[in-house]
């Protein structure tokens, strides 16, 4: 307020020199100076760990506010103003990819935080290289988990052009086309589905545009060979990426690479202190599903229960060992786990399986990534 009287007085006393039009070029510039210094008080906020009360600061000002303010901000950084240091510049972009990943932003608004947050990537023409990196890949995974193909193709690509070759930008890659391929088989009748999802699945696939696997109606082997490529690719570049070696595994099943998959997922069943229970668990139902190509249905029961163990109760490795145990010529034991697996889901009493997250990639890993960026811009 203080400042806006100021601004009177100056523009009384200018108004012999400057008429009206030098007092209303001196208000915009009030005004640009005081959305500047409320947009770097809510970055600071932020830098301060008050994430919460740092999204709803900025976003209880209008999108023309922001609009208005961020071409300031832009200024500002190209001239180097000290009020915006590096690490400033980069609580600012995790702030907007903050307001972007939260669930009921209005798109028109998801849109403008993201595109502030690459604005600012482009402004502060260097940034630290696996900070950028991190942040291209917290959009793909979001937007992954979030189903939203249109726009994943479309950051995933940028990504991959700014990173070309990196595994983990690989591995969402490969999930994404696991993806199409899925959907394809159930928008084209090869996989049962209710007409409902099989509904949701032609729309998604609509939505992908250009990609090569959607694009046309492949058959899902083929598909499945590109992904495994891709996974390879990333493993080669990252030995320790244990999603890409579990999920390598279930594509060269699916491509009826039976003996090879048994292979790529050994060395994850041989790791289980390094590796996270969720990935071991997935390892276990695609060695199953690998050996029970083979033959090995008695094996293959065996990897289920180990999974299991696991998950107790989930859903996945009940219906897997069932269909193993069918397999092996126990019809009677198939039968019993299938009652109670039916009888378990009549009665809702089903944990969260984590299977049923496997298409949105590394979702679980979301926010634990968005953690770490933001405490790396701590004051």
């Amino acid at each position: 307020m203080t400042r806006v009287v100021l601004a009177f007085i100056l523009a009384g006393l200018a108004l012999p020199l400057g008429g009206r039009h030098g007092v209303t070029r001196l208000l915009a510039e009030t005004a640009a100076s005081d959305a500047v210094s409320d947009y770097r008080e809510a970055v600071q906020i932020f830098r301060a760990g008050r994430v919460a009360e740092a999204t709803a600061t900025l976003m209880s000002h209008g999108p023309g506010w922001l609009t208005g303010a961020l071409r300031q901000v832009y200024a500002a950084i190209q001239v180097r103003d000290p009020r915006f240091q590096p690490l400033d510049i980069q609580a600012a972009m995790l702030l907007h990819l903050e307001i972007f990943r939260q669930p009921g932003v209005p798109p028109s608004d998801r849109v403008l935080h993201l595109d502030a947050a690459w604005n600012l990537e482009f402004v502060a023409a260097r940034l630290p290289k696996d900070f950028h990196r991190q942040c291209r890949l917290l959009v793909v995974l979001t937007l992954q988990k979030e189903l939203m193909v249109d726009d994943l193709v479309h950051q995933l690509g940028q990504a991959l052009q700014l990173f070309p070759g990196d595994p983990e930008l690989l591995l969402a890659k490969g999930s994404l086309w696991e993806l199409l391929a899925e959907l394809e088989d159930v928008s084209s009748h090869r996989f049962p589905a209710t007409e409902a999802i099989r509904e949701v699945a032609t729309r998604t696939l609509s939505l992908a545009g250009s990609v090569p696997t959607a694009a046309v109606a492949v058959e899902s082997p083929r598909v499945y060979e590109q992904c495994a490529r891709v996974y390879e690719r990333a493993l080669r570049g990252a030995p320790q990426l244990h999603e890409a070696r579990a999920r390598l595994g279930r594509v060269l099943a699916w491509a009826g690479k039976f003996e090879e998959a048994v292979r790529a997922l050994e060395p994850l069943l041989a790791s289980e202190a390094t590796v996270p229970a969720r990935l071991r668990y997935f390892a276990l139902l695609f060695h199953g599903r690998a050996l029970l190509g083979l033959g090995r249905a008695e094996e293959a029961a065996a990897s289920y229960r180990h999974a299991d163990a696991l998950f107790p109760g989930c859903q996945a490795p009940q219906i897997a060992l069932s269909t193993a145990l069918r397999a092996a010529g126990d019809q009677a034991g198939a039968r019993s786990v299938m009652t109670n697996t039916l009888r378990r889901g009549a009665s809702g009493l089903y944990p969260q399986d984590p299977w049923w997250d496997y298409l949105l990639c590394q979702a679980w890993r979301i926010d634990s990534l968005a953690a770490s960026l933001q405490a790396s811009v701590r004051q």
